[in-house]
């Protein structure tokens, strides 16, 4: 997802060939001056040795590419600048549409070259039915939202929190160019309670905006948040069917948020990022975050880098220690549906942020 241990976002997968093709943006009929020419060389260049290795290399080299090869300064800054230069204004995954942010060569560029979480996007196409609500937390400019919004129908809703104001912009213009009627978006962090927090803003990976401060200098901003639990009683949704969770190590304040919307789901998925450093600079013990989702009627898998496969996760211990430092999984958190309504606990009182 969305960690940063991506320099420029580190995918998981190779890209989909079955994806549609990658669009520049070029301006053919423009003036070029003498230097301008000699940069879209190069940035030519750059860019095709990039789509090259992204495309052709195994699985997981992608990953290697952006956290290893590329880590160091300047290629980072040169990388980034040519990932930038060469994005399109948005790109399509079969129907689903997203449009990209040109100042984030992250998860724009991850998404423009299909490295960004192939594996991740299977298992939602793969779960995901007309009909059902889906809820995307952490949307950042609306990958999963894109998704979701044809993966569940007419008849489905897709629901998006995002607390950044310059991502949630562009998950507007997703939104927009989707042309679908089911999705609702709120520019709001899902949390533990309602209130107020600051968001921690990354220069280099828009998906990299925490709660936290991981060292000084970070540009921050006051975000509004909220408890899924109190957003879905003031819409009048008492369950869910997918919820996708992304948001730097606080997944367990968002866990805490809304155990009773999970208690009185039925069937359902959630397909969270695991990473434990994170998580511990959160202020969350990875093991009780793992062990929270099985108290709450959950089995949990690990999804499998390479493949795809879900594998069911025996030893949480052994989980944690292969995803130590830097590293990081998705965990996905399975359950059939219920035989027996689940107990309410206390709700917070939530303020009244849904206009209309």
């Amino acid at each position: 997802m969305n960690n940063p241990s991506r320099l420029i976002d580190s995918p998981r997968k190779s890209p989909d060939s079955q994806s549609a093709s990658y669009v520049e943006a070029v301006g053919a009929d423009a003036p070029v001056a003498p230097g301008d020419l000699l940069t879209g060389a190069l940035t030519g260049i750059l860019t095709g040795t990039l789509k090259f290795l992204f495309g052709k290399l195994p699985p997981d080299f992608p990953e290697f590419v952006y956290t290893v090869l590329l880590r160091p300064w300047p290629l980072r800054q040169i990388t980034n600048f040519v990932i930038q230069k060469s994005l399109p204004d948005s790109v399509s995954y079969g129907p689903a549409v997203v449009k990209l942010n040109p100042s984030d060569p992250a998860v724009s560029g991850a998404l423009a070259f299909r490295v960004y979480e192939n594996a991740e996007r299977d298992l939602l196409h793969s779960r995901c039915r007309p009909g059902m609500t889906f809820i995307d937390i952490g949307a950042n400019i609306g990958y999963y939202t894109a998704l979701a919004t044809h993966a569940v129908g007419p008849q489905g809703r897709v629901l998006s929190l995002e607390p950044d104001p310059e991502s949630f912009k562009y998950l507007s213009q997703t939104v927009a160019a989707n042309n679908t009627q089911n999705i609702s978006c709120f520019q709001l962090a899902a949390a533990a309670a309602p209130g107020t927090q600051r968001l921690y803003r990354s220069k280099d990976n828009r998906g990299d905006n925490r709660i936290y401060e991981p060292e000084p200098g970070w540009e921050s901003l006051e975000i509004k948040t909220v408890t899924v639990d109190g957003l879905l009683e003031q819409l009048g949704i008492s369950s869910v069917d997918f919820i996708k969770i992304d948001v730097q190590g606080a997944e367990g304040s968002v866990i805490a948020g809304m155990k009773n919307t999970i208690r009185n789901s039925g069937a359902l998925t959630i397909m969270t990022e695991f990473w434990p450093a994170g998580m511990t600079q959160c202020g969350t013990d990875p093991l009780d975050f793992l062990a929270q989702l099985e108290q709450l009627g959950l089995t949990l898998y690990e999804l499998v880098r390479g493949s795809g496969e879900l594998a069911r996760v025996e030893d949480k211990l052994d989980l944690i220690g292969r995803y130590s430092g830097r590293k990081y999984g998705t965990v996905i958190a399975l359950r059939p549906e219920l035989t027996q309504p689940a107990p309410i606990e206390d709700e917070y009182l939530e303020p009244a942020f849904i206009a209309g």
